[in-house]
């Protein structure tokens, strides 16, 4: 059978068109490594601790590993920097410098990365050679990158004001205001997207219309409310006087609460019923939500503001001890530690490798 040109054109047309659509559902990244926000990673995980494939010196001290995407490593220092790294070499491909202090790497859409600084930066960055492609100057520091969804940015700024931007340009399309300082990486699930602010509120906003769906109150002021972890019709999200929340994400009710032994300072990891999450004091908890009872618990020493990743059936938690840790999910077993100089950032997980960054150093292990 022979196909004349029109045919072959459509056929053409119809396998790039797959491809597009393939390409763009893998391309846009969440912080978190997924699109629930549940830092939960679906791969084969690594149970025994073999050495390091190689290691990555940055400049200065204070280096974090904040994501994998596009076969690059993202490491932001103390100073500002931002590194990729060719996450199969260790070798430095470009470090763009952000004029200010980072608190957090970038979120990555296709080819270009999106930053928030202290100064209150937003910064688009081309991936092939790490330039700056424009910047939006917000009123406060921006401590936590922008979320992206399609072709929009979602960014939460101290000036209290939510902003939301064209991704290619950089232009604002909108800004919506609280009462409160914001700060943080917004959530988005189920076409909402979801924020806390510093006056002990937890906003959820439609996207299609971009009105209030609802506001949970938690009748307390604090800073360290976190951006929340959302899964199914739960968000999840803590405040750093140990008290973990979870709000129906659909009506903003109040589903439960729990008290931990300790102040949280991060949003926990889930996987199923399970969730894992830990306290400043390195106390790490798995609890199942549904029968709201401990499953397991891992008490280490040190001061802590990590939080663990769960690779199927493993989670694992950078402890204030200096040691990286590897636990089965279901009974919180011990699989391995690795001790380190220096305290370590929140591990990452990507295509059978674990990256981590202690002192100035970054590490992958497979």
């Amino acid at each position: 059978m022979h196909l004349n040109k029109f045919q072959i054109m459509k056929k053409v047309l119809f396998i790039l068109s797959f491809l597009s659509i393939l390409f763009n559902a893998k391309s846009q990244i969440k912080i978190s490594g997924n699109s629930n926000h549940d830092f939960y990673f679906n791969g084969t995980p690594i149970k025994e601790f073999n050495g390091y494939s190689w290691e990555f010196e940055a400049e200065n001290d204070g280096a974090e590993i904040s994501m994998i995407a596009n076969s690059l490593a993202f490491c932001n220092d103390s100073k500002g920097y931002l590194y990729a790294i060719d996450s199969k070499t260790g070798k430095l491909l470009w470090k763009f410098y952000a004029e200010s202090k980072l608190y957090d790497g970038p979120n990555i859409k296709d080819n270009t990365a999106y930053l928030g600084t202290a100064m209150g930066t937003i910064f688009s960055i081309d991936l092939s050679n790490g330039k700056e492609n424009w910047r939006i100057q917000t009123g406060g520091n921006v401590c936590n990158p922008p979320t992206l969804k399609d072709n929009m940015g979602y960014a939460l700024s101290h000036d209290k004001k939510l902003y939301i931007f064209d991704l290619e340009t950089g232009a604002i399309q909108d800004t919506i205001r609280e009462k409160h300082i914001l700060c943080g990486t917004p959530t988005i699930e189920h076409n909402n997207l979801f924020y806390p602010d510093w006056g002990g509120n937890f906003h959820c906003i439609d996207l299609a219309t971009g009105k209030k769906t609802w506001t949970f109150n938690t009748n307390e002021n604090s800073k360290w409310f976190t951006s929340p972890s959302v899964y199914d019709t739960l968000a999840f999200f803590v405040k750093l006087d140990s008290t973990l929340y979870v709000v129906n994400s659909t009506t903003g009710q109040e589903h439960w609460r729990f008290k931990a032994d300790g102040k949280l300072s991060r949003a926990p990891s889930i996987k199923g019923n399970l969730i894992v999450f830990t306290t400043t004091e390195s106390h790490l908890y798995a609890l199942d939500y549904i029968t709201k009872e401990t499953v397991w618990d891992y008490k280490s020493t040190g001061t802590n503001w990590t939080h663990p990743i769960i690779v199927n059936d493993v989670a694992y938690f950078a402890s204030g001890n200096k040691t990286l840790c590897a636990f089965d999910l279901l009974t919180g077993k011990l699989l391995w530690d690795n001790v380190m100089e220096s305290g370590i950032s929140t591990p990452y997980y990507d295509n059978k490798a674990i990256y981590f960054a202690s002192g100035k150093k970054v590490y992958k292990i497979e």
